[in-house]
């Protein structure tokens, strides 16, 4: 319990993805949820002001978008231990399931899952990557391997203004209507803003990322992703100038095929190059990659 306790506190006092307001009952998070509530009301009247808005539609979010607080309780967080790493892990998740963005957070969800089609790199299942595989062996590529790796802590990690970006880019991508995609980035901004996580009597200040658990964090994340990979990955394995063969990714966990005669130094700049600068977002993400894995057997995968 005590070693729970002590994990718990470091990853909200010595990451930079939370921020203490204090007791629940400070006057620092009364402050925060006024400015939440104040937000909420806001986006209500643009809602009302819309008139592009079908009624169903309308309805739907200003029902998802609470007028009050009266019924709501801070997100628990936990922690997800992975009993299947040596020496094991953790996983931070907040308990999003009755806070005042909750069903905002789901409509957002809805509306985007199935926009994700667009996303090349993105793997719908098992059977999904299986066939890329197999496809990919019919061309008879020789001198190969295959390789891992994931995006270290990505969910708390995402800098809002790059998702933000990010998910501007793609909803014009993806032909969205102008006001609809401004309303969207509208909800995901004040949902970000206002991820409060409770942990014993402390209210901590989600400041950076999104909560996992949050229902449109795992289609935000994957959004990020497409928009790195659109500009650093795509392009360069199409001119060649990238050695890898096969891109494929589950959100945040990379499949890719590679030559094996090139050095370890190599095959890691070449996955790096996912978070190089774009003419869009001209800085280096503040992602990373990590546990980077290959062989030419098989490794592991979403293991």
């Amino acid at each position: 319990i005590l070693e729970y306790i002590r994990i718990a506190l470091d990853v909200h006092l010595r990451s930079n993805s939370y921020s203490p307001l204090g007791l629940d009952s400070s006057a620092e998070v009364r402050a925060k949820v006024s400015w939440i509530m104040a937000k909420a009301k806001q986006l209500r009247i643009s809602i009302q002001k819309d008139s592009s808005l079908d009624p169903v539609q309308k309805k739907l979010l200003l029902y998802s978008i609470p007028a009050d607080i009266s019924s709501f309780s801070f997100p628990k967080f936990r922690l997800l231990i992975k009993t299947h790493k040596n020496p094991f892990e953790t996983r931070p998740i907040s308990g999003v399931c009755n806070w005042i963005t909750t069903k905002a957070s789901k409509w957002l969800s809805w509306r985007l899952v199935p926009l994700l089609n667009h996303i090349h790199a993105r793997i719908c299942d098992t059977d999904d990557f299986i066939n890329r595989i197999l496809h990919f062996n019919e061309l008879g590529h020789k001198d190969i391997c295959f390789g891992t790796a994931d995006v270290t802590a990505m969910y708390p990690s995402i800098p809002h203004d790059e998702g933000l970006m990010a998910l501007s880019w793609f909803l014009n991508r993806c032909s969205v209507p102008h006001n609809e995609a401004v309303l969207m980035c509208k909800i995901a901004n004040w949902i970000l803003h206002s991820a409060l996580t409770r942990f014993g009597c402390l209210i901590f200040d989600q400041i950076k990322g999104t909560a996992m658990g949050s229902n449109f964090a795992p289609e935000y994340a994957n959004i990020v992703m497409d928009f790195r990979e659109y500009y650093n990955v795509h392009p360069r394995m199409q001119l060649g100038s990238l050695s890898i063969l096969l891109y494929a990714r589950y959100i945040d966990d990379i499949a890719f095929i590679t030559y094996a005669s090139h050095s370890p130094n190599e095959k890691h700049e070449d996955l790096n190059a996912i978070f190089d600068s774009t003419p869009v977002c001209p800085s280096r993400s503040a992602l990373s990659l990590s546990g980077i894995k290959w062989g030419t057997l098989g490794v592991p995968f979403l293991d």
